[in-house]
Parts: structure tokens; sequence; C-alpha cells
């Protein structure tokens, strides 16, 4: 039994703890104590449900938890005497309802590598009644502080792009209690986002692998920002050669070295802080060579007689291999014209081209045999050389003429001589005989069905032997020469009298008859030639 001294003062004093409990804020995170005086005293911590009693617990103090929110939580205390385990009176605290703390987040923390393709996850630790749906947010930092927010990043983990290599990423915690109070946001933020190692993929060549066509080479990029990555063209022979044609640019123009080989770009990736992926390859077919075509065709060289004609023109179309050449000669412009030399490119103009009209058709062909469209000079016409028609108007005078070659030849208005023996051999003068050039420095004769041949020291002293035998030929037959000199010099030069006077004459007027042909074809020319040049 208590005291009765001390039983006033003990429920005075429960009174009042009971008053201070019921107003007391609780909420979970927060304890209760009793405290007795007795030395043993029993303690149940209680709510009710459905008009049952719930124990909670029958310790001294009880840790308020999450289930406890919106709860009446009653704690009964039982005096005990210890010395006889007499059970006094139970009084009923009647505590104040449960209610959420403020919702806190405390202990942010962001785990994972910070490396572009990692993923980065971010925990917390909550705290202020049931969690609702706390908001998550990540914030891209720049080098310059300035913060991006990262759209659609609303999870706890955030997946890192490229877009994120060099810059801090920041994760921002809004605590939200379940009926949608918000707590102060708390972050954290972890350094610098590294790239990942450079890589270069899907390497293409895009392009005809075709003489000087442009082609392109593609490829993706990953790991980090890329910095200048290498780039080198190679061509590949056949023999295994591999020779650098260009680097440093992602575009290349075939050239015609390039024909018959394999293409390769090289691309080492790399990053812009140095660091260097491995490198990949990528090769074209074989490079082909355009169509032969030959353009701007052209005759080169002086139209005399005595100097060399040389066809040019702009070849396109691989390696110009033999193409072919063909000259061909017409007394007139306009044609017709006779085909005269073949496959070289160039023509050597020989007296009997006096006059002609000359043209050369160039058919071009690639190496490997392949042909393209012929094309086809203009025609220009072969004068006499410079010397020819002073020569020969000197020698008209002299009527006696010798002939600087092996054997020597003496002509008169009747007579040619070959100077073999004492007195040589003497052959008439007349339309049957035939002079023609056999190359640079000999001619032929033929006389009678005989051929005669005789070299010169050079191309234009027997390229001028030539025409003066041709002239004297020419002026053996009456009818050719007075027809074409007149009646005057056709009788000066038989009598060898007044010749001078009488080609000045005939000069004139030159007398406008057609070409006998055959073996006066080229007399014929000569003659007319001398002329009108010395007109």
């Amino acid at each position: 039994m208590l005291q009765k001294w001390l039983k006033p003062i003990l429920l005075q004093f429960l009174l009042r703890f009971k008053e201070n409990l019921l107003k007391m804020p609780l909420c979970p995170s927060r304890f209760l104590v009793m405290i007795w005086i007795w030395k043993k005293t029993k303690t149940t911590w209680y709510y009710e449900l459905d008009g049952e009693r719930q124990t909670l617990s029958t310790e001294s103090t009880y840790d308020i938890t999450l289930e406890d929110i919106g709860k009446q939580i009653f704690c009964e205390l039982t005096p005990v005497r210890a010395e006889y385990d007499v059970v006094g009176e139970s009084i009923v605290l009647k505590v104040a309802s449960i209610e959420s703390g403020p919702p806190v987040a405390s202990n942010v923390v962001i785990h994972g590598e910070a490396q572009e393709t990692k993923s980065l996850t971010v925990t917390y630790d909550y705290e202020g009644g049931l969690e609702g749906s706390s908001k998550v947010q990540w914030y891209r930092v720049e080098s310059s502080g300035q913060e991006i927010e990262l759209k659609g990043e609303e999870d706890n983990s955030l997946n890192l792009t490229v877009s994120e290599v060099d810059c801090a990423i920041r994760a921002e915690i809004t605590p939200v209690r379940d009926d949608d109070e918000e707590g102060s946001p708390v972050s954290t933020t972890v350094d610098k986002v590294t790239g990942a190692d450079p890589v270069a993929s899907d390497l293409a060549i895009s392009g005809e692998p075709k003489q000087d066509q442009v082609i392109s080479a593609s490829y993706t990029y990953f790991g980090g920002k890329e910095g200048t990555s290498s780039v080198t063209w190679y061509s590949l022979s056949n023999d295994g050669q591999k020779s650098k044609v260009s680097e440093n640019d992602l575009r290349y123009q075939l050239k015609v070295d390039d024909i018959g080989k394999v293409v390769e770009v090289e691309i080492i990736p790399t990053r812009n802080d140095g660091v260097q992926g491995k490198p990949i390859v990528a090769k074209t077919n074989t490079v082909v060579p355009e169509a032969p075509v030959i353009s701007n065709v052209v005759v080169n060289g002086n139209p005399v007689v005595s100097d060399t004609l040389t066809v040019a023109g702009d070849y396109y179309g691989g390696v110009e291999g033999k193409s072919e050449f063909v000259w061909s000669s017409a007394e007139q412009y306009g044609g017709p014209y006779t085909t005269m030399s073949e496959s070289s490119d160039t023509l050597v103009l020989t007296p009997h081209l006096l006059s002609q009209f000359v043209k050369v058709s160039y058919t071009p062909v690639r190496e490997d045999g392949e042909k393209g469209e012929t094309a086809e000079t203009k025609a220009v016409e072969i004068k006499p050389h410079a010397s020819f028609s002073t020569d020969l108007t000197k020698a008209i005078g002299l009527v006696i003429n010798d002939i600087a070659c092996d054997p020597a030849i003496s002509l008169n208005n009747k007579q040619l001589i070959v100077k073999t023996g004492k007195k040589g051999d003497k052959y008439t003068l007349s339309s049957n005989m035939e002079v023609n050039v056999t190359n640079d420095t000999t001619f032929t004769l033929t006389v009678n069905n005989n051929t005669l041949s005789f070299s010169c020291n050079d191309r234009l002293q027997c390229y001028y032997n030539v025409c003066l035998i041709a002239l004297y030929i020419g002026f053996s037959d009456q009818n050719l020469v007075t027809n074409m000199y007149g009646k005057e010099f056709a009788t000066a030069w038989k009598k060898k009298k007044n010749v001078d006077a009488a080609f000045e004459e005939a000069t004139k007027s030159v007398m406008k008859i057609d070409n006998p042909g055959g073996n006066l074809s080229f007399p014929y020319t000569v003659m007319m030639m001398l002329l009108n040049e010395a007109m």
C-alpha cells in the first residue's frame, strides 16, 4: 500500500503529465518515456482496432513507426510493489494522434562510373511520413557553370551520352510525402564525365572507282568528342606496293596513276584530347579508266616541202596506248583524199606533196586496246621551201645545170647525163621519165624501165634535186610547156636563147590547164608552183 501521504502527490503528478502528453505533437522517430519512482511498474503501449486492444510494446519506451501514423496510442501504467508483488490501480494515458513529420531527404549519393555509355544512380534516405513520388532531376553542368536540365531524365538512373562528356553531373532530390507535401531539395554532384575510348565503325566509300571521279569516305565515330581523326588514302598496286596519295580529307579525286589499282582509306579515330583508337580501313574495287577520247586535234609544223608535220591532241581516258594515225592528201581542199601513211604521228613533206592538201585522222587507243572515236584535223596546203622558187628560177636561166648528188647529174634542155665513167651515161629527157624520193637523202630516176639511184648530203638538197629534174622533164614535153608557159617560152627553151626574158613574160599570164596526170603529174605541179611563186 502506498503511504497515505505519497498517494495524493503521485496522482497530482500523473494528472499533470497526462495533460502535457496530450498536447505533445508526436510523429515517427520520436519516442515516449514513462518514468516511475517505483521500483517496479508494468507498462503497456497499445491502440484500439474495432474495439479490441492491439499491444504495441511493453517496454518503458516506444519508438513511433510509420504504421502508427493516424492512430490513437494509449499507455497503460500499472504500479507493482516489488517486495510483495502487489499490483496497484492502473492508469491509462491517452497520447495525441500520431502525425507525419516534414519530408526530408538526406545522405544523397551518386553511384557509378562517370564515363560515356555508363549509368549513374542516385540514392538517398527519406524521412517524414510515408514517401510519395519524390522528384529526381538530373542536370548537366557546363564548364562555364551553366546548368542544363536533362529533359526526360527523372529516374534514379542516368545513362551518360556524348553530350555529357567534359561536363559535371548534378542530381537533385526533392522529397515528397504521400500527401504531396514537398520538402527542401537537396543535391550532390560528380566531377567531369570522361569520354569512352575512341572507336570508328561503319566505314564506307561512296562514288564510282573510275578515273577522275571523286570518291568519299564516311564513318561513325564513338568515344567522347571527336578531335581531328586521321584520314589517309593509299593506292595499292597488284604487286603489293602501297603508296600514300592523299591525307586529311574525306574526299579523294582518282587520278590516271590509280587506274588498275585498288584505293584504300584508313581512319584512325581521335578524341579531342588526342587519344587515338584502332585504325579501320575500307577499299574500292579496281579503278577503271574512262573511255578513250581525243579532242583539239591539230597539225603542228611548217607545211613546206622538206619540213615535218606532227599531229597533236588532248588525249583523255586512261593511259594512251598505240593510237592510230592516217595521213591523206588531195589536190583540192574538199578532196577526194587519198591515204598516204598510217600509224605514224609524223609526216615528212616530200616534193610530191607540193601544192597538195594534207590532213590526218587520229583514233585514240587506250593501252588496253580500247578504241575511241576518230577525230580529224583541218587540211593544210603544202608550200615549196622558201629557197626552191629562187633556185629553180636561176636554174631555168642557166639551162645547163649540174646536180650535186652521187653519181653526179648534168641537165640541159635535151639530156640528162649521169656522170659515170669518162663520158657518162646520156638519157634524152622525155615524159616517160619518172623521178621519186626514196628517203631523206636518196631518190630514184626511172628511165626506159631502168631505175637509177642517187644519194645526196641532206634532205633539202635531195628534195631540191628531185624538183629540178621534174621541172626539166616537164619542159621536155612540148605540148605541156607550150600550154602552161606559152609558145614564146617553149621556143626559147628549145633554142636556149632569151630563156630568162621568156620566163618572165610567161609569169605575167599563167595558163590554167588541168593536170595531165601520169608521169607528168609531178612535173606539172612543180611548173605550176614556179609560175605562181614568180607572179
